[in-house]
Parts: C-alpha cells; sequence; structure tokens
C-alpha cells in the first residue's frame, strides 16, 4: 500500500523523472515545472447577465461573450509609444536660454 503524502515530480541524476515526497524534495527555481490551471471557480458563482450558476471558468466566459459583454482584464492593450527626445533641440534651447538670463 503505497504511503500517503505530498510527492512532486524531480529529474534524478540519469535524467528521469521520479516522485519524491515534497518534505524532501529540493526547491525549484522560479519559472521552472508545470503550471497547472484549472477550469473551476471553486463554488457555483451566478453569472450577472444571464442568472444562471456555474462553477466553470469557460462556461462563464462563454455566457458572457453571448451577452455582448466584454470581461474585464481581459482585453489587448495597445502597444505603448516611445518618445525620444531630440536632445540636439533641447540642449540648443537649454544654452540660449541660460545666455538670455545670463546663467552661462
Amino acid at each position: 500500500m503505497a504511503k500517503r503524502g505530498t510527492y512532486v515530480l524531480r529529474k534524478n541524476a540519469k535524467g528521469k523523472y521520479i516522485l519524491v515526497p515534497k518534505h524532501l524534495a529540493a526547491p525549484l527555481s522560479r519559472g521552472a515545472g508545470y503550471h497547472i490551471i484549472s477550469d473551476t471557480l471553486g463554488a457555483n458563482v451566478q453569472h450577472m447577465a444571464n442568472g444562471r450558476y456555474s462553477d466553470s471558468k469557460s462556461t462563464h466566459r462563454r455566457w458572457t461573450r453571448e451577452a455582448g459583454c466584454d470581461e474585464v482584464g481581459n482585453e489587448k492593450l495597445a502597444p505603448k509609444m516611445r518618445w525620444e527626445a531630440p536632445l540636439g533641440d533641447v540642449r540648443q534651447d537649454l544654452s540660449s536660454n541660460w545666455e538670455r538670463m545670463n546663467l552661462k
């Protein structure tokens, strides 16, 4: 009979994945490993547009699209525009202002 507990996958010296008890496993570096995102919301959640209940994220999103609504935080943002100051013009303006104000 298998022992109960929490196990994690780690590579052994031969490069094969093995199950290791979590309390004995070395921590992974940040970003390494597999990440699983579940589809459940945890409990039945009532949809604001149609009043139906669901515990599935994908069903909730589908109902939102069908109702013609937008999910906030899911929209695509326009790329930021970069602006670089023309240093030659700025230097010329500063030096001419300093000369006018006798700050040279």
